[in-house]
């Protein structure tokens, strides 16, 4: 098949900091032909980068930029009280994007639209009539009104009430369009029913990662005590919330109890001057420049940040053999268990206790370690998630040669107007 990839951003690699497109990217040109459409949000030097390194798997890369100024959001917040929708979809919305998906179409013969994100969908133009696939990993719902319920500001939590359910009843809508739709976990799945009203056709593809990119780190790790570490990879608003309260609310009290203990932060969110300077606290860019950091790491913190972050830095900790210690709401959608794989701690106190633990009770340490790697390679390691995709990509097939080609072909006529996306209409 021939498949158009809609990203949010282009997908990248690094040990620390790993795109979950990417994944589904190298399984897709294995077996099909893809031609990539993504957002540029991270510079002029790490688009040209990543985007050599996806020559190999894709037929076609566009890359564009996103706008993101001041103007842009405050005019797509003033639209969407105007009319009533939502606010994320007037955000994310690019004309630049709009007319580049239907240059594609119009150039090439595509068999099926593949988004990485729900803000995704409104560039499937009103006439497509062939199969859609929604990548919806964590249900954007779900997280607009987890957020809803952590704000502190009544004003703020109206609003995102309000977002949560118009994004709640746009999700259920590209949910019932799409020919498959993929969900990270069993919570996601049941997340994406609830929207939705009734159980669906839904695909269960976890969060996973490379186990042999972590190999070397595992082979060489020289771990330092009091040597913490965590990643938070995202630059949004919500991560930094989330990283800014844990640093203050958590590590700034254990580290004023325990002044030898320091954490090394892998993030590009823009914290406050207060939180920078807290004792100990090292903060750096989560690329591949920073192995050495996760190789002299004792323990790895996971924070109650957005999920996909927050499992992305379990799995990669215990890929790399890294004890974790992990905040309850960090661990949502994982099949970890407590002193199995990992530790959980909500206040400093448990958190400076666990740490204790693991640097006097060796051997069982080692053996959380030797568990944590297991599940890894029994259930996270991309080779083994990427099956729930194959059998998702298995129904899409069916559904491609099912259609006629008298009727399920784009004609001439249709691509002459009719534009609009089949979700804003």
């Amino acid at each position: 098949m021939r498949i158009l990839m809609l990203a949010r951003d282009l997908p990248h690699a690094t040990t620390a900091d790993s795109s979950t497109t990417l994944p589904v990217l190298r399984f897709l040109a294995n077996e099909h032909q893809v031609s990539l459409l993504a957002f540029a949000q991270n510079g002029h030097a790490a688009t040209a980068s990543r985007r050599d390194e996806l020559q190999k798997l894709c037929q076609r890369i566009e890359v564009l930029p996103q706008c993101t100024g001041l103007f842009h959001v405050s005019f797509s917040l003033t639209a969407s009280m105007t009319h009533g929708d939502s606010y994320l979809m007037r955000r994310t919305y690019s004309k630049r994007m709009e007319t580049a998906v239907q240059r594609l179409l119009r150039e090439e013969r595509i068999d099926a639209i593949h988004l990485d994100h729900l803000s995704m969908a409104q560039y499937v133009p009103g006439y497509w009539q062939r199969p859609i696939i929604l990548d919806e990993r964590q249900s954007a719902w779900r997280d607009v009104a987890r957020r809803a319920h952590e704000s502190l500001y009544p004003a703020r939590r109206w609003f995102l009430w309000r977002e949560a359910r118009r994004v709640r009843a746009l999700e259920a809508a590209v949910c019932r369009r799409a020919t498959v739709t993929i969900a990270g976990s069993e919570m996601e799945r049941a997340a994406l029913e609830q929207a939705i009203g009734t159980p669906w056709r839904i695909h269960i593809v976890p969060e996973s990662v490379d186990l042999s990119a972590f190999e070397s780190l595992w082979q060489q790790r020289a771990p330092e005590a009091g040597r913490l570490l965590t990643l938070a990879p995202g630059q949004d608003a919500a991560t930094q919330r989330a990283l800014t309260r844990f640093l203050t609310d958590v590590y700034a009290i254990l580290s004023h109890h325990h002044p030898l203990l320091s954490l090394d932060t892998l993030t590009r969110a823009v914290l406050p001057w207060h939180v920078r300077s807290l004792p100990g606290l090292h903060i750096a860019p989560p690329d591949g420049a920073n192995e050495a950091l996760w190789r002299r790491a004792a323990v790895y913190l996971a924070p109650p940040l957005p999920q996909h972050q927050a499992q992305r830095g379990i799995l990669g900790a215990l890929a790399a053999g890294i004890p974790v210690v992990a905040h309850p709401a960090a661990c949502d959608g994982l099949a970890v268990l407590e002193g199995e794989h990992l530790l959980m701690a909500q206040t400093p106190s448990d958190f400076a206790a666990c740490i204790d633990w693991l640097s006097r009770e060796v051997s069982h340490t080692q053996k959380l370690i030797m568990r944590g790697r297991r599940l890894i390679q029994e259930r996270y390691d991309s080779s083994v998630a990427i099956e729930g995709l194959r059998t998702a990509y298995a129904h899409v097939v069916a559904a491609t040669q099912g259609i006629d080609e008298k009727t399920g072909s784009i004609s001439q006529a249709s691509l002459a107007g009719g534009s609009r996306c089949v979700f804003c209409s």
